[in-house]
This record gives structure tokens, C-alpha cells and sequence, in this order.
């Protein structure tokens, strides 16, 4: 398929919210949107007549009284958000639907066509399940926007096509290499682990063999930060806890650490002023090191999960060409960490919190043969959304978790999910702990509604099919290229197991205890208008759901 001729991109972040422009020549712009920056502030409040006011606006409140991070309450599943002092809470629908609506807005004054067709692309954190995903798409086509499951895209990935873009323009091209992508935001920590090959005038090969996150990041360093500064001034012999109204004056010290930390991405220290007229809070100098002493804690865990990505991104498809010790978490477990950093070639942070020189100091230590590109200025920030506006086919890009559910369709009976997509095939810590990684259903961590094993009939047969988010059936398709929109499953007495690994393998044990496996070389990109969806076949054993029951051959 080529390349579009014209994209969107749109970053709803925890602390920003960003949209670019691209074409089909040159790199994606962001468009500025700001009254004086370039982002809208993703934050919200009760103006006089109660409606909601985001944005710049917002900022002219009482701090106390800000709703902040309303995109973390999606990841965390929260109904309702609500500002420091607890003076305004809202549902978080509206919340995330006012900052949208005024984005929409402000895109429409810039002139960018948000409702043309295929055109808007959208970013959600990795980590988010399809209901979370649901949640954030539902809202923005409300808003306006002409979004839909084929053009959301995990912010990691968006930023790591703009930098591979970028690389190629500059006619710097890739041949394999392992590159991490390490995205830092102000809620959600995201790794992703790709191995890319580029050249002159072809689309770039880009593999993700893993990619994991955590909902820690900016907004955890502002509270550390935030914390340290009460120290500070308990110090000067002034007792927050003591004084009237603590919560108010809690919400303006986290505003003077979130104004600090961003000072000290450009300066070695910055003073304080906390802005609070009912107390006589004391002035504060702050330093880059004091920064980096509530810094530390927090890259040693974000360097846990690199970690642990890493390992588990020697699972997927290139597992059957490992060696076999290297073929199961036990092996890798006893792979020394010198060797699992040798195989990075390449690191690019993105996200605000990559703005911090500790940040990229501290991945520098760790990864000391990688190459650790920094974006200047703004551009950290701005990496998500010109990555989802660059003009590029993101069909080229494997996926790998799919996109897809997995559903057992039974004649006379409701249909039974047995994953939902984007599940994640196990917590990310347990690519160090588990014997094998894979998602497994009724019995796995991850399993999706595993009690619908009781619905399942004692007799019969059902169809196992794979549907993408906008309830089309995708076909599975052989080396023989015969396609199949389904597999035969026959019930029994024995309870039915499904398992998906993360180098594609896909296994089936029906009722009667017969399995049926087969392997996806990648799982594709989701996109709409361009024909049916199908997934490659290889390796397979398996029965296609026109053939009779008992012709398994």
C-alpha cells in the first residue's frame, strides 16, 4: 500500500497535547497550538458557571483547584478525577472530552482538516488494553476527530518511526540494528524494543519484538521532587502539616517542583518561589544534583523493566534462530546483562522527561556500545505526535501483541472471548521469572474472562475466529495461500486451552484433547478501506472451518 499523502498527528498527553501535520515530502511539523508554546496544557478546571475550563486558562486558577494527569486515570481504570484541594472533581470522560473538544478547536482555526478520512492518527500508550483504547477513540471521534482502531498507534512506536525517518532523510540507514525506544512521559513509562532495516527508497523493516510500561514517570519525579522541597523548607523550620489549608498548600509546592524540574533541563540550579500569599513560605535554591538524588530511585526501576524487555524481546521471531539456551526466560535469565546490553545498537529517548540530562546520563552508563540519540529543544515532546504525522504506511510495522480478538463463535450459544486485543501476554516483570512467556487462556495472569470456560457445551464444535476492533473477521491464510476466516474446534470433556507465545505460535487443545497450532510470521497493522485483513500462516497444522470434523489431515 503507499505511503499517504497527508496525516495527522494527535498526542493526548498527561501534561501536553500536541498535533503535527505532515506531507508527503519533508518531515511532520507540530503545529502550534499554544498561547505561547506549542501544546495545549492537559489540564482542566470549574470555571464560574461550572463548565470546564482547560488549558492556558486553567493555569489562572488556584493550583489547588487544577485537575491534573486525567490521562492517568484512564490507565488506572478511574471514573472520576479531582484537583488537589478536592474543591472540583469531574468524571473523567469530561474531562478528557473538554480538553479534546478544545483541541478540535484549535486544529480547525489552524486549518487542518481533523475529519477527512484515514487522515488523523492517534497515540496511546503501550501498555493500554483495548478498553482503554476504546475509551480514548469513542471520546475523540465525539470531539470530531475522524479516528478509528486502524489509525491508533502505541505512542513508543510513532516516536520510534519519526527518528527512523529522520535517519533515513539524512540518508543514515539501519541494517538490523536493535533499537530501544525509551519513552518517558508524564505518566506512563513506555520500552519498546524494534530491530529496523532501511535503505534508499524503500519502506523501512521494522520488527517490535517487545514493548512494556509502567505508570511511572514525570508526574512520580514531581511528586519526589515536590516532597524534597517540603523537606526542604521543614528545614527552615516551617511545618506544612502545621499550617491551615495543607492541601492547597501542597498543590503549590507540587507546582513550583513541576516548574523546577523543568528549569534544570537547561540550567544548573533555579530558584524556587512557591507564589502562596496566606503563609510565608520561604524562597528555595535547587539544584540539577538535588534533582538527580529523587531521579535515581526511579531510573533504577525504569532500568528493571528495560531490562526485562530486553529479555523478553529474544522470544519472538527470531526465537527458532537462538540458541537453545537462549530459547526460554531460564536460559536468558542466566544470559549476563553485558551481553544483553551488547545487543542494543541504538537508544532514543523521547517524552518530557527525557528533557533531563539524567536521564540520558544515566541510560548512557548503562548502555555504554548503544548509541543514545537526545532530541534538543522541544522535540522530545513533540516526538510522539510528528511520528504519528509522518506520512508513512504503518502496515509496514509489525505488531507484537495483535490487535485482534480471539473469539469462539458457537452455533445457538453467545460467543466466547478468549483473548481480547492488546492484552498483554504477561506482566512485564516476569520475563525474568516465568519458566515460558505466553498468554494463556482459561489459567494465565493476563486471561481474558477466564470463568466463560463454564459456558463452553460438553458437545459440539465452534469456530475459532479472529476479528479486528471494528468487528470485521480477518482470514488466516496458508502457504498455500488458501484462506480460511476460522478453525474448527470440537468440544469433549476436558477443558479447552488456548496459548498465543510471543514469536507468533498460536495452539488450540480442544475438548477432545487434540491440538491445532499454527505460527503468524507478524501480525499486521490494522487499517480500513484497503481490502480484507489477513494474517499469514506458516508452520500450520491446522483444520479450516469448511472441512469436515473428522478430516483432520
Amino acid at each position: 500500500m503507499a505511503s499517504p499523502s497527508y496525516s495527522i498527528g494527535m498526542d493526548f498527553g498527561t501534561s501536553t497535547t500536541l498535533i503535527a501535520e505532515g506531507h508527503a515530502v519533508g518531515s511532520a511539523t507540530v503545529v502550534p497550538i499554544g498561547w505561547t508554546q506549542p501544546w495545549l496544557a492537559s489540564i482542566a478546571t470549574a470555571g464560574p458557571d461550572t463548565d470546564l475550563v482547560v488549558g492556558e486558562a486553567a493555569e489562572a486558577f488556584s493550583p489547588g483547584s487544577v485537575i491534573r494527569s486525567v490521562k492517568r486515570a484512564i490507565t488506572r481504570g478511574h471514573d472520576y478525577v479531582s484537583s488537589p484541594d478536592g474543591t472540583v472533581t469531574a468524571k473523567t470522560d469530561d474531562v478528557v472530552s473538554a480538553i479534546l473538544l478544545e483541541l478540535a478547536r484549535r486544529a480547525r482555526d489552524n486549518g487542518l482538516d481533523i475529519g477527512a478520512d484515514g487522515a488523523v492518527r492517534l497515540g496511546c500508550p503501550a501498555m493500554w488494553d483495548a478498553d482503554r483504547r476504546h475509551k480514548l477513540l469513542s471520546l475523540a471521534q465525539a470531539a470530531g476527530f475522524a479516528v478509528g482502531a486502524s489509525t491508533l498507534i502505541d505512542e513508543p512506536i510513532a516516536a520510534g518511526l519519526m527518528w527512523i525517518n529522520e535517519m533515513q532523510r539524512q540518508r543514515s540507514f539501519l541494517d538490523n540494528d536493535r533499537v530501544l525506544i525509551f519513552d518517558m512521559g508524564g505518566g506512563t513509562l513506555d520500552v519498546a524494543i524494534l530491530d529496523v532495516t532501511t535503505g534508499p527508497g524503500r519502506d523501512p523493516e521494522i520488527y517490535v519484538l517487545a514493548s512494556n510500561g509502567v505508570d511511572e514517570a514525570g508526574d512520580r519525579l514531581d511528586e519526589e521532587v515536590a516532597q524534597d522541597l517540603e523537606r526542604l523548607l521543614n528545614d527552615q523550620g516551617v511545618d506544612l502539616s502545621a499550617l491551615p489549608n495543607v492541601a492547597l498548600i501542597r498543590a503549590y509546592v507540587g507546582r513550583a517542583a513541576t516548574e523546577a524540574k523543568i528549569a534544570l533541563t537547561s540550567t544548573d540550579s533555579t530558584d524556587v518561589h512557591f507564589g502562596y500569599r496566606d503563609a510565608q513560605l520561604p524562597d528555595l535554591v535547587y539544584t540539577v544534583g538535588q534533582l538527580n538524588d529523587c531521579l535515581r530511585p526511579q531510573m533504577d526501576r525504569a532500568w528493571n523493566l528495560v531490562e526485562s524487555t530486553l529479555r523478553a524481546a529474544m522470544l519472538t521471531h527470531e526465537r527458532r534462530f537462538a540458541r537453545k539456551d537462549l530459547r526460554t526466560t531460564d536460559g536468558l535469565r542466566r544470559l549476563p546483562v553485558e551481553e544483553l546490553i551488547e545487543t542494543v545498537d541504538h537508544a532514543v529517548l523521547v517524552g518530557g522527561m527525557s528533557r533531563l540530562p539524567g536521564v540520558a546520563h544515566f541510560l548512557m552508563e548503562r548502555l555504554p556500545s548503544a548509541r543514545v540519540h537526545v532530541f534538543s529543544g522541544d522535540a522530545p515532546q513533540e516526538a510522539i505526535a510528528a511520528g504519528l504525522a509522518e506520512p508513512v504506511s504503518y502496515e509496514q510495522v509489525n505488531l507484537h501483541l495483535p490487535g485482534f480478538d480471539f473469539v469462539l463463535d458457537i452455533p445457538g450459544r453467545a460467543p466466547v472471548t478468549l483473548y481480547r486485543a492488546h492484552t498483554p501476554f504477561y506482566r512485564w516483570w516476569e520475563a525474568q521469572s516465568r519458566h515460558q512467556l505466553s498468554y494463556t487462556w482459561p489459567d494465565g495472569n493476563t486471561a481474558h474472562e477466564p470463568s466463560a470456560v463454564r459456558e463452553l457445551p460438553e458437545a459440539g464444535f465452534a469456530t475459532l475466529r479472529v476479528v479486528a476492533l471494528d468487528g470485521s473477521v480477518v482470514a488466516m491464510r496458508g502457504a498455500n495461500d488458501v484462506e480460511t476466516d476460522g478453525l474448527r474446534i470440537n468440544f469433549g470433556f476436558n477443558q479447552p486451552r488456548f496459548t498465543l507465545a510471543p514469536d507468533g505460535t498460536m495452539t488450540f487443545v480442544d475438548g477432545r484433547g487434540h491440538d491445532q497450532k499454527l505460527r503468524i510470521e507478524r501480525w499486521p497493522a490494522l487499517r480500513s478501506g484497503h481490502g480484507k485483513l489477513s494474517v499469514r500462516v506458516e508452520e500450520s497444522r491446522w483444520v479450516p472451518d469448511n472441512r469436515r470434523s473428522w478430516d483432520t489431515k
